[in-house]
């Protein structure tokens, strides 16, 4: 049988790119703490999972899911049941025809093909109304913080054999700009899937055991 597995991403942004968002929010050079941050750099919005400002929202089912903190700091939350579901089709439809090879960078601007890194394919979502909910959803959860933006939607599928190696993020925090969090959550898997798991190399100590276990790779 095919194996496979199937996984969304997303990732928020403490980034602010011109010039729609120095029309939408201007420079705010001075945090609340005193701390002054270096200008906002600029990024390519077609990345950037950006709303016009007269877009209407669409009708997204409310949230019902648990949350469980692995870790405080750096700060690590398993998000039990977060609502995919009824959108888990559509998700998977809208990424067939868009899957591709995926890449590894290490400067962050250029990319290329290494499969001994990582050996999976990628799709770059289209933004419907589904896709919405969801970035809506992943903005929600962190509270609606000032200057944050979420990046276009990707799922990522693994067959048989599929791996990405341990690694760090490729976005660093630079002048006080940069990528503050992302979220992984799984789409579908085949029934007899084994592995798969999102392995944490550098958090789990001894005390990370027991019923974690049944949601991260603890060995």
């Amino acid at each position: 049988m095919f194996t496979y597995i199937i996984g969304l991403v997303a990732a928020l942004l403490l980034i602010i790119p011109n010039p729609l968002t120095q029309y939408l929010l201007p420079d705010h050079p001075k945090t609340k703490s005193g701390k002054h941050l270096s200008p906002r750099p600029q990024l390519n919005e077609s990345l950037l999972a950006i709303d016009a400002p007269n877009a209407t929202l669409p009708d997204c089912p409310a949230d019902a899911y648990g949350v469980r903190i692995l870790r405080r700091e750096p700060l690590v939350v398993y998000l039990a049941a977060w609502p995919l579901s009824p959108t888990q089709r559509h998700l998977l439809e809208i990424s067939e025809p868009l899957f591709e090879p995926s890449t590894v960078t290490h400067d962050a601007s250029s990319t290329h093909r290494d499969t001994t890194v990582r050996d999976s394919s990628v799709a770059l979502l289209p933004r419907t109304d589904a896709v919405r909910c969801i970035e809506a959803r992943a903005l929600a959860f962190q509270g609606w913080r000032r200057d944050v933006w979420i990046e276009r939607l990707r799922t990522q599928r693994y067959v048989e054999g599929g791996y990405y190696k341990h690694h760090l993020d490729w976005s660093g925090n630079v002048g006080g700009w940069g990528r503050v969090s992302s979220f992984m959550a799984w789409v579908d898997a085949s029934g007899d899937l084994e592995g798969g798991g999102t392995e944490f190399p550098l958090l789990m100590e001894e005390e990370v055991g027991g019923r974690w276990c049944d949601l991260v790779e603890c060995e």
